[in-house]
């Protein structure tokens, strides 16, 4: 996943660039120029002092001082040369328009020219000289306006900039989820081709669209398959009820087709229950009320309300409980999930066989355990055992009446407590159920899991 930004910084960071690019730039811009046009005048100062080196070199005639007049007026330039002597100075060139006394003085006064000073020495009729270059100033004007428009620029660039990235990070990816939200409404829940978008928040609300649509699709697949396998396993135990009741009625089978219609109206009760069940346990939020539970007389219980249902298959139960081992969970949901594994656990027990329950502490978790005698489950089976209308052998599961629904709900039930439950084999299948400790069984003696 690309590196984000918050849409607060992208913002501020936008602000940023429209103030600092535009004032950099023209900044920038002006010291530009104003470097060009000094090199400029320092190149045109230079040329003038050597004109007057080449004037002042000789003796002052009437061509050399028109030659130096073209040269300054070239530069634009106006000099004041004069010798410098014991006696003071005394001219030997005045520009036109200047005086020889003050002329820069006269000109920076009048705010229209300021000036420069030299003193050359020379090898010529003159010992030293003094030259006054007055000149032009910089053009201010033309540095303000290469600044404004060189702001100007960078403004547009800038502004062009945020919007490119606004269109890529923010307008286009929310168009896309714009789109993709309009689908799943319509039913299509396909959304992977939603944009991908640099600032964060955006990219959470893609990250929740797309988590949205993979759960719609687990939903919808969920949906199907549940209608898909309520209508299978309704569909067989109703088919033959039809049947028995039909032979029945045209007096074929006697009391034995009744009593077989009894049984398959009891399987039916008993998939509509578990169906039920399993409704309120995944759909209705059923809550849960903690309470100081007692795993041991939890397990009696169940042994007693299945006694009749061990005793018609010659199952015998084996209880091994630790003394005082107290979950902190609800008694009548826990009930049902200890219901559940005992019942299964009878169902898949080889006639003669037995089903051992044990409760304990380990690791500060109560625990109780369901191992039944039977064949035990493929190992490529566990991971998938607890999912609903799973059935690690279909043919025993329909036969039995069972709707492949009760572990779901006994996992689901424990999960709603903040515990967990695990399966594994042992002589034949074993169940563990992890549940908070309460604090009245902190104290109980350790025991370990039985296999």
């Amino acid at each position: 996943m690309p590196r984000t930004l918050p849409l607060r910084l992208f913002l501020f960071c936008s602000l940023v660039a429209l103030v600092v690019v535009p004032t950099t730039a023209g900044a920038a811009a002006w010291f530009a120029v104003a470097h060009a046009q000094k090199s400029r005048l320092d190149d045109r100062l230079a040329a003038a002092v050597s004109a007057v080196r080449v004037f002042v070199a000789r003796p002052p005639s009437e061509s050399s001082r028109a030659r130096l007049q073209a040269r300054l007026t070239a530069l634009r330039m106006n000099t004041v040369v004069s010798e410098l002597g014991g006696s003071g100075k005394r001219p030997l060139y005045t520009s036109p328009g200047l005086t020889a006394k003050t002329p820069a003085q006269k000109l920076q006064a009048a705010h229209t020219s300021p000036a420069a000073s030299y003193t050359i020495a020379t090898s010529g009729p003159y010992h030293e000289v003094s030259v006054q270059v007055v000149y032009r100033p910089l053009d201010r004007t033309g540095r303000w306006l290469w600044a404004s428009v060189s702001a100007l620029i960078a403004a547009a660039a800038a502004l062009t900039a945020i919007f490119v990235l606004a269109g890529r990070w923010l307008i286009a990816p929310l168009r896309s989820l714009s789109e993709a939200v309009d689908r799943i409404a319509g039913g299509d829940t396909a959304v992977e081709s939603v944009s991908n978008s640099r600032v964060r928040e955006v990219s959470n609300v893609t990250e929740a669209v797309r988590g949205m649509s993979v759960a719609l699709r687990e939903a919808e697949r969920e949906r199907r398959f549940l209608i898909g396998a309520i209508a299978h396993d309704l569909r067989t135990p109703l088919f033959a009820l039809r049947s028995y009741l039909d032979g029945s009625k045209r007096g074929l089978g006697g009391d034995d087709y009744l009593a077989r219609a009894e049984e398959k109206a009891a399987q039916l009760e008993q998939l509509i229950g578990a169906l039920f069940a399993f409704t309120r346990v995944e759909y209705a939020n059923e809550p849960v009320h903690l309470e100081p539970v007692e795993l041991g007389e939890l397990l009696v219980r169940c042994v007693e309300s299945l006694r009749n249902a061990a005793a018609a298959k010659q199952v015998r139960f084996a209880l091994d409980a630790a003394g005082d081992v107290y979950a902190n969970g609800d008694a009548q949901l826990l009930e049902r999930v200890a219901g559940n594994l005992v019942e299964n656990a009878i169902r898949h027990t080889r006639p003669g066989g037995e089903v051992r329950l044990g409760c304990g502490c380990d690791g500060g978790e109560a625990w109780f355990s369901v191992a039944d005698e039977g064949e035990g489950i493929p190992e490529a089976a566990l991971p998938r055992l607890f999912e609903p209308f799973y059935r690690a052998d279909e043919a025993r599961n329909s036969a039995s009446g069972g709707a492949g629904l009760g572990l779901a709900i006994a996992k689901r039930l424990v999960e709603a407590h903040g515990g967990r439950i695990t399966v594994r084999n042992g002589r034949g299948a074993v169940f563990t159920a992890y549940l908070p400790v309460h604090p009245l069984g902190e104290r109980a003696t350790p025991a370990t899991v039985f296999g």
